[in-house]
C-alpha cells in the first residue's frame, strides 16, 4: 500500500471513529445515560519506518548481488505516525561509521510529517557486507535500527587519474620550447592497463608526446607514472590539444587530459594590446571583475578585427573561469573564488594579421575579518571545511559547514540594512548577522576551493577541520593532500598542507583565538568528531575499515530532504 493510500485509510479511519464517539455520548444523553467515559490518549511521538518490499521489507534492506562498478539505492521513510512532535539526530551505518545529521528543515518531524533517506550500495571490491541503518530520536527509545544486508559481485575495476587534471603552459615565444610532466595513477581496486596514449585536438601539432607510457600495467592505489609533453607555438594564438589516455577503466576511457598554449611575441607592426582591469581589488566570491582590453590600437589605421581572453595565471586551488567574451575588447563577469593574484592574457589581431598580446593583473583579497579557504589535489572525493565555535560541538549549531550555514540558504526577500535576518547560524550575539559564518562555496565534484567567513567574530577560540565525506560520487579512494589558508584582515597569516588517508576520516588544522588572531597548528583524529558529543577538537570518525577490504565497499546514505505529509 502507497503513502496516498495509507493516509486516506489512516484520516478515514480516525474520522470514523469520531463519529462514532459523538453518537454514542448523543444516544446516552437521548436515554438519560451517563456516556461512558474513554482514557484520552497521552502525546507522544512514533517512528514509522518503510522501504520496498523488494528489498526486503520489514526482515531488513536486502539488497540482491549488485556488480562491481555500478550502484543500486532503496528510499527509506520516515514518518512520525505519533501525536506529538519528534526530532531526528543522525542517521549512520552502525559498522562503516558513515553518517549524515539532518540540520536545518530535516531536523524536527511534526506529527503525520516525515522525511525521505536514500539508501545505496555501491560495490568497488567482491563480498558480503552485513550492517545497520542507525537512527537517532527523540521518541521512545531514543533509537531505531535497520539491519542491511548486501553483496558484490565482479572483478574489481580500475579508476585512471592525472595530475594536474590539465596544464596551461602560459605565454610561450614562438620557436620556444615548455615541457610539462603529468603522473598517470590508478585510484580503483583492479590493475589498470594502459592501452594507449597520444596527442588529439585542433592544435595537436603544437604539442608533442616526450614518453611513451602504453603497455604498462599500475596496480591498485599504489603505482604511478610520469609522461611528459612538450609544447612548441609556431603561431601567435592560443592552442588548445588534449592528452588522450586509453585503459580498461570502464568510464574514463579515454581519458582526456586537456593541454593549453599561447604562442607569444612582443607587439608586431605598430599593433599595441593594452589590458587593465576594474576594479583592481575584489572580494571573492562575491564581487566581480571587468578585463579591460578597449584601450588596445594600430599605430598604421589598421582595424582591430580579433580580441581573445584567456586566464594566464590563477592562485593554486582556484576553479575560476573567464567569462565568455567574443571578439569582445572589455570581459565583464569575472568572479574570482580564492584570494590571490589572477593574471589575464589578451591576444589581439589587426585586418592585416598582426597580432599582440598583454597581460593585465587582478588582487582579490577577503573583505572580511576572518577568512579560511581549502582546497585539495585530487577531484571527485568530497572534501568539507568545518569552522567549530568557541566551545562548540562539531556537527551541531556550532559547527559551520555544507548542511547549515551555506549562502544561498539566505532569504532573498527578507534583506534588511544591508545584510540578510536569517544568515543560518547565529552565533555571538543574538540577531546580530556580523558574528555569524557563512559558507560561499561548497564544491563536491573537483579539487575545491570551499571558503568559510565571518565578517566581525565574537570573542573565543574557532577549530578549522577538514572531513573526507564519504559519498556516492567520492570515486577518489586513496589519500588526497589537502590546503588549508587562513586570512585575518586580508591578511595571509596560515598555510598548511596535509594528506586525509581515505574515505570517512579528516583532520584538525588549527585553532584560531579571537580578537588576538594567534594561530596553533593542531592535528590528529582523536574520537568523538562523528557523534558530535565531545569537544570539537576531537577526532572524527576513529577508525575505518582497511582498504581493499569488503568493508570498503561503500555502503553510502544520501539524504534526500523532501518533507510530505501522510
Amino acid at each position: 500500500m502507497n503513502d496516498r493510500n495509507e493516509t486516506w485509510m489512516t484520516a478515514g479511519m480516525g474520522g470514523v471513529a469520531l463519529a462514532l464517539l459523538v453518537l454514542l455520548a448523543l444516544l446516552a444523553t437521548l436515554q438519560g445515560c451517563k456516556p461512558p467515559e474513554y482514557e484520552v490518549a497521552a502525546h507522544r511521538a512514533e517512528l514509522d519506518i518503510r522501504w520496498d518490499e523488494a528489498f526486503g521489507y520489514p526482515d531488513a534492506v536486502a539488497f540482491a548481488q549488485v556488480d562491481i562498478g555500478t550502484y543500486t539505492g532503496v528510499e527509506i521513510s520516515l514518518t512520525n505516525v505519533g501525536n506529538a512532535a519528534m526530532t531526528l539526530y543522525g542517521l549512520r551505518l552502525e559498522e562503516d561509521s558513515t553518517e549524515l545529521f539532518l540540520d536545518g528543515v530535516g531536523s524536527t518531524l511534526e506529527p503525520g510529517e516525515g522525511i525521505t533517506a536514500t539508501l545505496d550500495f555501491a560495490p568497488m571490491v567482491p563480498g558480503e557486507i552485513e550492517d545497520a541503518l542507525v537512527i537517532t530520536h527523540s521518541a521512545g527509545t531514543g533509537s531505531d535500527q535497520v539491519a542491511i544486508v548486501a553483496e558484490g559481485v565482479g572483478d574489481p575495476i580500475p579508476d585512471i587519474f592525472a595530475t594536474p587534471e590539465e596544464h596551461s603552459y602560459g605565454l610561450v615565444p614562438l620557436g620556444g620550447k615548455v615541457v610539462r610532466g603529468f603522473e598517470i595513477g590508478n585510484a580503483g581496486f583492479g590493475p589498470l592497463t594502459l592501452d594507449s596514449v597520444a596527442i588529439s585536438g585542433v592544435d595537436a601539432g603544437g604539442f608533442t608526446l616526450l614518453d611513451d607510457i602504453a603497455g604498462q600495467t599500475l596496480e591498485s592505489g599504489t603505482d604511478t607514472v610520469a609522461v611528459r609533453v612538450a609544447f612548441e607555438p609556431s603561431e601567435l594564438r592560443s592552442h588548445h590539444a588534449e592528452l588522450a589516455i586509453r585503459s580498461n577503466d570502464p568510464d574514463e576511457d579515454p581519458l582526456l587530459v586537456p593541454l593549453v598554449g599561447d604562442g607569444w611575441q612582443e607587439g608586431a607592426e605598430g599593433l599595441v594590446a593594452l589590458c587593465g582591469v576594474t576594479p583592481e581589488v575584489v572580494a571573492p566570491p562575491v564581487e566581480d571583475a571587468t578585463w579591460i582590453g578597449s584601450d588596445s590600437y594600430d599605430a598604421n589605421g589598421y582595424s582591430i578585427t580579433r580580441y581573445t581572453w584567456s586566464l594566464l595565471e590563477r592562485p593554486a586551488g582556484s576553479a575560476a573561469e573567464m567569462a565568455y567574451c567574443p571578439d569582445s575588447p572589455d570581459c565583464p563577469g569575472f568572479r574570482p573564488d580564492i584570494a590571490g593574484v589572477y593574471t589575464a592574457l589578451l591576444y589581439v589581431e589587426n585586418a592585416a594579421g598582426h597580432t599582440s598580446t598583454c597581460t593585465a593583473d587582478l588582487e582579490v583579497k577577503p573583505s572580511d575579518d576572518l577568512w579560511v579557504e581549502i582546497f585539495w589535489t585530487h577531484s571527485n572525493d568530497d572534501m568539507d571545511l568545518h569552522l567549530v565555535a568557541p566551545g562548540g560541538i562539531a556537527f551541531s549549531e556550532s559547527d559551520c559547514h555544507y548542511s547549515n550555514c551555506q549562502a544561498w540558504w539566505w532569504d532573498e526577500e527578507e534583506l534588511i540594512d544591508g545584510g540578510y535576518e536569517d544568515y543560518g547560524l547565529d552565533w555571538g550575539a543574538v540577531g546580530y548577522i556580523g558574528d555569524n559564518p557563512v559558507l560561499d562555496l561548497d564544491d563536491i565534484e573537483w579539487t575545491g576551493p570551499e571558503n568559510i567567513n565571518i565578517a566581525d567574530p565574537a570573542e573565543g577560540e574557532y577549530t578549522v577541520l577538514v572531513h573526507d565525506f564519504k559519498a556516492i560520487d567520492s570515486t577518489f579512494l586513496p589519500g588526497n593532500e589537502v590546503t588549508v589558508n587562513v586570512y585575518i584582515d586580508g591578511v595571509k597569516v596560515f598555510t598548511d598542507a596535509r594528506t586525509i588517508t581515505g574515505e570517512n576520516r579528516g583532520e584538525c588544522f588549527c585553532t584560531i583565538d579571537w580578537p588576538s588572531g594567534e594561530i596553533v597548528p593542531c592535528g590528529g583524529e582523536p574520537d568523538g568528531f562523528r557523534e558530535g558529543t565531545e569537544d570539537c577538537t576531537c577526532s572524527l570518525h576513529g577508525t575505518s575499515p582497511a582498504r581493499g577490504t569488503a568493508a570498503a565497499s561503500a555502503l553510502l546514505l544520501l539524504l534526500a530532504l523532501s518533507r510530505r505529509r501522510r
